[in-house]
C-alpha cells in the first residue's frame, strides 16, 4: 500500500485530531483561568503521530498555539495572569518540541512505506518474468503485472528491433482503437522515449494514443506514463501506461527501478530465441551436410564396383 492509499485509509486520525482541538478551546471558554485543559492540546500534538501527512504535527501546533492564546485572553478570571502565562507557555513549547519530533517521525514513517512499496514491485514483477518465456508472454506478463500494481487501466508494450519498436501486447485497449503496432524512434511521444530514454508523464493525452475500452464503449485516459526499458544503456522496449486517475506520485520512480529489470529480460528472451534459431540451423547444415555425406559414400561405392568390373 503506498502512501497516498495509507492516507486515505485512515481519516477517522484527522476528525480525532480536530476533535482534540477544538474541545480544550471550548472548555476554555467556559472555565476559570488557569485550568489545565491545554493539557489536551499536548495530547493532540502526540496523536498528530498517527496520521500520514508529515504536515499534520506542524498544523496541530500552530492551530493549538493560536486557540491557546485566544483562550487566554477569553477565559473567566481564575488564577494569576502571570501564572497562566508561564503554564500555557510550558504547554505551547511542549507542542511544537512534539510537532517537530512528529514531522520528522511521520517523514521517515513514509519513506520507509515507500521503500517497502516500491520493494514490493520490484519482487513481484521479477517472480511474473522468471522463466523461459516467448517474448509474447513476457510481454503479457509485465502489463498484467504493473496495471494492477500501478493502478493502470490500459497499457501497451513496444519491443525494439533495429530502428522500429513493435507493439507486441496491450492491455484494456479496443481492437478497433487508432494506436499504432510499430513506432520509428523520434516518432512521436513513444518514439521520442526510445530515442532518449526519459520517462514522460502527461495530464493532457493526446489523440492516437492509449485508449481504455470495454463492451460498453472507449475513453481517453486523462494521464500516461511512458518510460523505457534499457540494459547496458540499449533502450529495447518502451511502456506506455494509461490511467483514470491521478498517478502515484512514487509511480515513476518505480518504474525507473523496474527499467532495467524489463530491459534485461527482452534481452534474455531475444538472446534465447538468436541461440534457438543458432541452433536450428546447424542442426538443419548438420542433416545437410549428412545428407551429402551419405551421397558421396554411395558414389565413391559405386566407383568401386565399376573400377572392379573393369
Amino acid at each position: 500500500m503506498t502512501t497516498a492509499s495509507a492516507e486515505k485509509s485512515a481519516p477517522w486520525i484527522y476528525a480525532l485530531l480536530a476533535i482534540l482541538v477544538v474541545l480544550p478551546f471550548i472548555a476554555d471558554l467556559m472555565l476559570p483561568l488557569g485550568t489545565a485543559v491545554w493539557v489536551v492540546y499536548i495530547l493532540a500534538a502526540a496523536v498528530s503521530f498517527f496520521a500520514w501527512r508529515q504536515e499534520a504535527p506542524i498544523i496541530v501546533a500552530v492551530v493549538s498555539t493560536i486557540l491557546i492564546v485566544i483562550g487566554y485572553f477569553l477565559a473567566p478570571s481564575g488564577v494569576s495572569e502571570s501564572l497562566a502565562q508561564i503554564n500555557r507557555s510550558l504547554c505551547v513549547a511542549t507542542i511544537w518540541v512534539l510537532a517537530a519530533t512528529g514531522f520528522a517521525f511521520i517523514r521517515n514513517k513514509t519513506e520507509v512505506r515507500r521503500q517497502e512499496w516500491l520493494q514490493a514491485g520490484q519482487v513481484g514483477l521479477a517472480s511474473r518474468i522468471a522463466g523461459e518465456q516467448t517474448i509474447e508472454q513476457l510481454s503479457d506478463n509485465v502489463l498484467d503485472y504493473l496495471t494492477s500494481f500501478l493502478g493502470a487501466q490500459s497499457a501497451a508494450i513496444f519491443i525494439g528491433k533495429g530502428a522500429t519498436f513493435c507493439r507486441k501486447a496491450s492491455f484494456g485497449v479496443p481492437d478497433d482503437a487508432p494506436v499504432p503496432q510499430s513506432v520509428a524512434i523520434g516518432d512521436g511521444l513513444i518514439g521520442q522515449v526510445a530515442k532518449d530514454g526519459k520517462t514522460i508523464t502527461l495530464s493532457a493525452v493526446p489523440e492516437n494514443y492509449l485508449y481504455v475500452g470495454s463492451a460498453l464503449g472507449r475513453a481517453v485516459p486523462r494521464n500516461l506514463l511512458m518510460f523505457a526499458a534499457e540494459d547496458n544503456g540499449v533502450i529495447n522496449a518502451v511502456l506506455e501506461f494509461g490511467f483514470l486517475k491521478d498517478i502515484d506520485r512514487d509511480g515513476a520512480a518505480l518504474v525507473e527501478r523496474l527499467s532495467p529489470m524489463i530491459g534485461i529480460a527482452v534481452r534474455s528472451v531475444e538472446y534465447r530465441d538468436s541461440l534457438r534459431d543458432l541452433l536450428e540451423e546447424t542442426r538443419e547444415q548438420a542433416a545437410e551436410l549428412q545428407a551429402q555425406s551419405d551421397e558421396m559414400r554411395a558414389a565413391n561405392d559405386e566407383l568401386e564396383a565399376q573400377s572392379r568390373s573393369l
